[in-house]
């Protein structure tokens, strides 16, 4: 009777044992999945306070990669394996962020050149408001034109050479004939007073 209740005693202890391993295992897995929501929450706190778009996503960019350099280190993997992978993720984030940085830089000079233009069409409209006579204005206003379809002319990557020279000849006798006429009014115009 004695024995028969001794392996009972520790037939419920082991069952404690194994009830409490399995709540702290529980109690663990819930602390690191709280760990890591406190750790996202954060990271998404850090980024929303950089008002700059271009570093944020710079330091997004960054935090992902500490957070899978970090998964990686923390694996069960072969020490050998956990190298390579690292070193893949390095090259990785490497290209992402010269991919990113080039993105940056092309949508900036995008940003200026469009600034540019805004800033020349206003100091072009200024200028051609100060102009009196209407014939030197008519005739501002003709060259600009022409000037503007030449630039998109130059622009148009899917012309040939061949191909830009005849249309920038065109161009160039319409803003001749343009031009005559608006001297042959202005003389017209002169002779009538």
């Amino acid at each position: 009777v004695a024995e028969e209740n001794a392996r009972q005693f520790e037939q419920q202890m082991n069952q404690i044992k194994e009830r409490n391993k399995q709540r702290q295992q529980e109690i663990d897995n819930a602390t690191k999945e709280s760990a890591q929501r406190t750790k996202e929450l954060q990271d998404e706190i850090f980024l929303t306070n950089i008002k700059d778009d271009n570093a944020r996503e710079q330091a997004k960019l960054k935090i992902d990669y500490d957070n899978s350099r970090k998964e990686i280190e923390q694996s069960k993997a072969l020490e050998k394996q956990k190298q390579a992978e690292l070193k893949a993720l390095e090259q990785k984030y490497n290209i992402d962020l010269n991919d990113l940085k080039e993105e940056q830089r092309k949508q900036e000079e995008e940003r200026v050149k469009e600034f540019e233009e805004q800033l020349a069409e206003l100091r072009t409209k200024t200028r051609l408001d100060g102009i009196k006579d209407q014939f030197q204005k008519a005739r501002e206003e003709t060259l600009l034109d022409f000037n503007k379809q030449r630039e998109e002319v130059f622009e148009n990557e899917n012309l040939k050479a061949f191909e830009r020279i005849a249309i920038l000849a065109e161009l160039k006798k319409q803003e001749l004939a343009a031009l005559a006429a608006i001297d042959e009014e202005e003389a017209i115009s002169k002779a009538a007073k």
